[in-house]
């Protein structure tokens, strides 16, 4: 005796399996080469002040002379500090779940949301201090190119990035007497469809350390030409106008950022006490009853955090623009 399943269709279900499926997940770096500092409480102040001492210049009065024996100099040198101000605010989020949500669900909803809001913390910083180096570095245009208009009408393979243009912005960077991060070398944040063009180039393939031990920084891909190459998933792509960001990466005719940079070309601050950096916020949980929700019928979690950031030296930094020849299938 056989038994046809469909006899007993109502009584079928699918396994539901807890384990999630892989999310994609961004590749953030902006925080590791920020210069960072604090805001202490109760100093009656939300910005902070950083200063510079001036560059060498033998051209200022009282720079170094010839001394005559027994007569003193009779110009001194003043010495004065260049300064940027950072100011703070509060970011934050929040989200409700339902206590039958909470006490039923096959999935741990609150332990989801918590993952959701930090990716979406994160990200929301990089992408602010993205858009703050867009705007206020200096720029440089792939393939030789010196405008935006001029990149534009180039085509994929002229304005795409080589190592020749890396090596231009480290030694526009060199130039401007810019100090290399951590006392090393500069870096070159690049999207990935600009590094697999920069990997796809001969030149890259025959230079590039493709294995070594003192890797740096986070996602590091690579040395070329003195400069760490470091990947990230957050670029900014501007298409008709420039300084516009355009969420068509897939156009080819985009123009993509990358960002090399020496030591203090940006700088964080935050306040601890009042929520504090947001690659690591406060995570705040309330699952008490209170006068709106007098039942405790949802509990609500969320982040906030208290924080700032701002190019310090534009020539400390160059955004490389170009386009891609990578096209999405």
């Amino acid at each position: 005796m056989s038994l046809d399943t469909s006899l007993i269709q109502t009584q079928l279900r699918p396994h539901f399996e807890k384990k999630l499926l892989t999310t994609a997940q961004h590749t953030l770096v902006f925080d590791q080469f920020a210069r960072d500092g604090d805001l202490p409480r109760n100093i009656g102040s939300r910005t902070v002040r950083f200063f510079r001492r001036e560059e060498a210049d033998l051209s200022r009065p009282g720079a170094p002379i010839a001394l005559t024996e027994g007569v003193a100099p009779t110009v001194s040198r003043d010495v004065t500090y260049q300064s940027v101000e950072v100011s703070l605010s509060q970011r934050g989020q929040v989200a409700k779940v339902t206590d039958v949500v909470n006490h039923v669900g096959l999935l741990n909803y609150m332990n989801s949301t918590i993952f959701l809001m930090g990716q979406e913390c994160a990200l929301d910083a990089d992408s602010i201090i993205r858009d703050q180096l867009t705007a206020g570095l200096n720029k440089r245009y792939a393939g030789g190119f010196t405008s935006f208009s001029a990149l534009k009408a180039g085509t994929a393979a002229s304005a795409r990035i080589t190592p020749q243009d890396v090596l231009d912005a480290a030694t526009q960077l060199r130039v401007n007497k810019a100090v290399p991060i951590q006392g090393k070398a500069f870096v070159l944040v690049v999207p990935p469809q600009v590094e697999r063009d920069i990997r796809n180039n001969p030149e890259w393939q025959n230079m590039v350390r493709y294995q070594y031990a003192d890797k740096l920084f986070n996602n590091e891909i690579g040395d070329l030409h003195g400069v760490r190459l470091v990947s990230h998933t957050n670029p900014f792509v501007e298409g008709a106008t420039e300084g516009t960001y355009t969420t068509n990466h897939s156009d080819a005719d985009a123009v993509f950022s990358s960002y090399c940079l020496a030591s203090e070309a940006y700088g964080v601050t935050k306040m601890a006490s009042l929520g504090g950096s947001p690659f690591k916020p406060s995570i705040i949980i309330n699952d008490k009853p209170d006068s709106l929700n007098p039942l405790a019928q949802y509990m609500t979690v969320g982040w906030k955090s208290y924080w700032g950031s701002t190019v310090l030296n534009p020539k400390f930094g160059i955004t490389l623009k170009s386009k891609t020849e990578f096209r999405a299938s």
